[in-house]
């Protein structure tokens, strides 16, 4: 009887083959199952924090950010221009919005970084929060002063606009009034990263919205890459009427905003 030579016989290899093929497919599939979930939990995040608003209105007859009475609820800070570590905070002016004023003194905050504050100290989302700008210019936005979401590096933004002009800042026309902004985290600026996908973005505008991203109660940045005139020639429009999204480019190329949030 001949005895049996080193080495793997066809069969075996074959068989080696498949379990790498399997296992490789099962690592790409669980990769696509994660990051779909994740891109999915934008719309469900963003529900929840705009309930958390609508819930912190009924309870206390005001904006979270904006409210002018915060002080006798959670207890007052000596200075607003220092982190907030405890429960204590500074009021808003009460106008009836959550505002960018750029600026804090020992007696006035920054609504839009308290509102997440505020709503923390109701008990209304989870996280603690320090109530002002975290780094060295007013746009600095890190988990410390702004809730985060499922994809990694991500932040939420509260901000406050009326009708904009394209050329400004990026925006498409129209009115914005309170916006929330969901992008990646971007030293000393706001998280103006891009978060997701141009078909990411348009699969989560058809499930929330209408589909188009220059209109709606969910939009992009109109200079960025994300949509396009209609025409197919990839090239950015400030004119929401006409913009769409440019599924066909591969890669992150979009920051989310949803206007009139509350």
């Amino acid at each position: 009887m001949t005895a049996r030579t080193g080495g793997f016989t066809l069969i075996e290899l074959s068989i080696v083959l498949v379990i790498i093929g399997l296992t490789v497919g099962g690592i790409l599939t669980g990769q696509s199952l994660i990051r779909s979930a994740e891109v999915n939990s934008i719309i469900s995040d963003i529900e929840k924090l705009k309930t958390a608003i609508y819930t912190f209105r009924t309870k206390y007859n005001a904006l979270p950010g904006d409210m002018n009475n915060a002080q006798s609820f959670w207890g007052a800070v000596s200075d607003c221009r220092v982190a907030q570590t405890t429960a204590a905070t500074c009021n808003g002016n009460g106008d009836g919005y959550v505002t960018s004023n750029g600026s804090a003194s020992a007696t006035s905050g920054y609504e839009d970084f308290m509102l997440w504050k505020h709503l923390a100290n109701a008990g209304l989302i989870q996280g603690n929060y320090i109530g002002i700008t975290d780094g060295a210019t007013y746009y600095s936005v890190t988990a410390r002063n702004s809730p985060s979401g499922k994809i990694s590096g991500s932040l939420w933004q509260m901000g406050y606009s009326g009708v904009q002009v394209a050329s400004t800042w990026g925006a498409f026309d129209g009115v914005y009034n309170q916006l929330i902004e969901f992008g990646i985290y971007m030293p000393d600026d706001s998280p103006y990263n891009n978060v997701v996908t141009a078909s990411e973005a348009y699969a989560l505008d058809m499930k929330f919205d209408n589909g188009k991203p220059g209109t709606g109660k969910m939009r992009v940045l109109s200079d960025s890459s994300c949509s396009m005139k209609p025409d197919g020639s990839a090239t950015a429009t400030s004119d929401a009427a006409i913009a769409v999204y440019n599924i066909a480019l591969a890669g992150k190329n979009c920051i989310l905003q949803f206007p009139q949030a509350f």
